[in-house]
């Protein structure tokens, strides 16, 4: 056997070599040819293989096909050039349109390169995930949802998934949280349509707390400014619209009693106010129209002498600051900064007649535009004279009925019947609650791989799963053999869990309501009621009862016994068939005695009942009784202490 085997060894090993000399020899002949550089080269064993040159795109009469630097080219396989994907089939040749590798489907343009994004074909979109494969099923594009049917094509309109209704826009997108299909049908932050909901009324609504505005979709403003009908209103933390006097952000804003919000001039008691074009009050200096006016920290507008620093201002009667006039009837000068010039005299030096205000701080835009005021001295002090006071003289009083009229007035009893009280205000209260966006979802993705196979030396086909049985065909036909490791890349689908999506939302626990608080009480003339000093001397107590406390225990109610009783039991016995006879103790004489007399023998079971005597033990009987602890008592609990107005501590 031995011997056949290296036999045909050496036969296969001739042949090959044969099939080699001539590739060898034609290597040598073509790298010589003419003494010119060929397109083949000999590799490391002798045999001709392309030379090495740049990567190109070839066309010939099938297509379009790529050949890399080594002169092979890829097949069945995805390959990046020049910052593109491109697919080539199994013969080599470039793909185009619509092609489905690996389960997906792919969109490749005219161009060969890969298209991703969206795709209009005919009159359907179509979403091309980053890895170019069709998108299927429901995918996040920027911040919207779509779904994509089992062809790809994007949906519109109704959607119903199991039990579940989405309505999906005329762009594709998932509406959420609002009313659709002409506002008849209201679907909710995740995009569920929720049955039986009615669309509400935009407007105004008024309770027992106030004023509020309901939105079309039912919510409404809380803590926000809203425009309505052309103006701005302000809502507090629990949606009810604000009025008068309200700091929002840091500044003061004044709302009209219909709530809508003031700008311009506004006069509070004798006190003027300059709310800006934001509703703003104003503070410091303000131009309005020609004129520059000054408010105080507190928004008040400033009228006469006015200081700041150790600059002096003057401030007409309507708050506009003088400018290069003399002021304080006639006698101080201005100048056309506004700015009071001592060393200028009409008639008199008198000081101004208000002490004025030291300025604060300021940081108001317009400040920027007022001109610079020069360096300037106090006024000088008016001498003060004091005026002299007339001796008051007591008048006498003569009258007869004088001495007639009662020296006091009868002293008034107070009922203390009006309420002294205050209204306490109580917001809202809620919670933040978590709530399901979007459920957890399993995603197709496709991903890109590297892999590597095995390539015919001789016909260039994939040989990776039969590697000997290919070589073995190629041996066998002598055309060579042999085989080289070829690496491509290509696109696999794998399943990528997405845990669910969750939000957050703020649910109200109770409505806001205001509560009285009782301060006290006063009489109709002014007085209040005493303050009373509690004497808490009155003892609050309550009675509780304990019953009586005990237990159970086991007795003996009868001990352990025996008992000799007398039973039915079934037995079997042997009668013998000659006599009747009970033989069963003695079946072998019984029989040897009618042997011997020549009567036959024999004999049967038979089955009967006796009473039979034995001993039954019975066990102790044991019964439970109760045993009492403690006796019943009652016992005073003490609540407290209250005095004889009714306080209590």
């Amino acid at each position: 056997m031995k011997k056949y085997l290296k036999r045909g060894l050496t036969v296969l090993t001739c042949a090959a070599m044969c099939i080699q000399s001539p590739l060898i020899t034609m290597a040598e002949e073509i790298q010589r040819t003419n003494g010119e550089a060929s397109a083949y080269q000999a590799d490391n064993y002798g045999v001709a293989t392309q030379a090495q040159k740049e990567p190109q795109w070839i066309k010939d009469s099938a297509g379009w096909w790529y050949q890399n630097a080594d002169g092979s080219y890829p097949r069945n396989q995805w390959k990046m050039i020049n910052g593109s994907w491109y697919h080539f089939d199994w013969n080599g040749y470039m793909q185009t349109g619509w092609q489905k590798i690996g389960g997906s489907w792919y969109y490749l343009n005219a161009g060969g390169d890969m298209r991703t994004g969206w795709l209009q074909s005919g009159n359907a979109w179509y979403y091309l995930k980053s890895s170019g494969a069709m998108a299927i099923g429901w995918e996040k594009i920027g911040s919207d949802w779509y779904y994509l049917n089992s062809s790809g094509a994007m949906q519109t309109g109704w959607l119903q998934l199991g039990n579940t209704w989405y309505y999906l826009k005329s762009s594709g997108a998932m509406a959420i949280n609002e009313w659709v299909d002409g506002g008849a049908y209201y679907v909710d932050a995740n995009g569920v349509y929720i049955p039986g909901k009615t669309q509400t009324t935009e407007g105004w609504k008024k309770n027992r707390t106030g004023w509020w505005y309901q939105n079309v979709d039912g919510s409404y403003p809380r803590n926000q400014w809203k425009m309505i009908g052309g103006s701005w209103y302000h809502f507090d933390w629990n949606g009810y619209m604000q009025t008068g006097w309200q700091v929002v952000w840091g500044s003061w804003y004044y709302l009209n009693a219909g709530g809508d919000m003031r700008t311009g001039w506004l006069q509070s008691g004798n006190v003027w106010y300059y709310l800006k074009s934001s509703g703003a009050m104003a503070i410091g200096w303000e131009k309005v129209g020609n004129d520059w006016y000054y408010l105080n920290s507190s928004g008040a507008m400033q009228t006469g002498w006015l200081q700041l620093g150790n600059t002096w201002y003057y401030l007409k009667s309507s708050g506009a600051m003088a400018l290069d006039e003399w002021v304080d009837g006639g006698k101080y000068y201005v100048d056309a900064n506004g700015v009071y010039i001592p060393e200028k005299k009409q008639e008199s030096t008198e000081t101004p007649e208000t002490k004025p205000e030291t300025k604060p701080g300021t940081n108001n835009k317009e400040d920027l535009d007022k001109p610079e005021p020069k360096p300037e001295t106090k006024p000088e002090t008016k001498p003060e004279t004091k005026p002299e006071t007339k001796p008051e003289t007591k008048p006498e009083t003569n009258n007869k009925e004088d001495s007639d009229k009662p020296e006091s007035k009868p002293e008034h009893e107070h009922k203390y019947d009006i309420e002294l009280s205050h209204i306490v205000h109580h917001e809202a209260t809620g919670h933040d609650e978590q709530y399901v966006v979007k459920e957890a979802w399993d995603e197709e993705v496709t991903v890109e791989e590297e892999y590597a196979w095995s390539c015919c030396n001789v016909c260039g086909a994939d040989c990776t799963n039969n590697l000997t049985e290919h070589q073995k065909a190629h041996a066998l036909a002598y055309e060579g053999g042999g085989w080289h490791t070829e690496y491509g890349t290509r696109l696999v689908t794998t399943t990528v869990h997405h845990d669910a999506i969750y939000g957050t939302r703020w649910v109200q626990d109770s409505e806001a309501y205001d509560e009285k608080i009782i301060d006290g009480y006063a009489c109709i003339c002014g007085e209040k009621m005493p303050k009373h000093e509690h004497k808490y001397d009155i003892e609050l107590s309550h009675i509780v009862h304990h019953e009586a406390t005990g237990h159970e225990e086991q007795y003996v109610v009868k001990e352990a016994w025996d008992e000799e009783v007398t039973i039915e039991e079934e037995y079997a016995w042997s009668c013998c068939n000659v006599c009747g006879a009970d033989c069963t103790d003695n079946p072998s004489e019984h029989m040897f005695e009618h042997a011997l007399a020549y009567e036959g023998g024999g004999w049967h079971t038979e089955y009967g009942t006796r009473l039979v005597t034995t001993t039954v033990h019975h066990d102790a009987i044991y019964g439970t009784r109760w045993v009492q602890d403690s006796e019943a008592y009652d016992e005073k609990i003490i609540d407290g202490y209250a005095c004889s107005c009714g306080a209590k501590k």
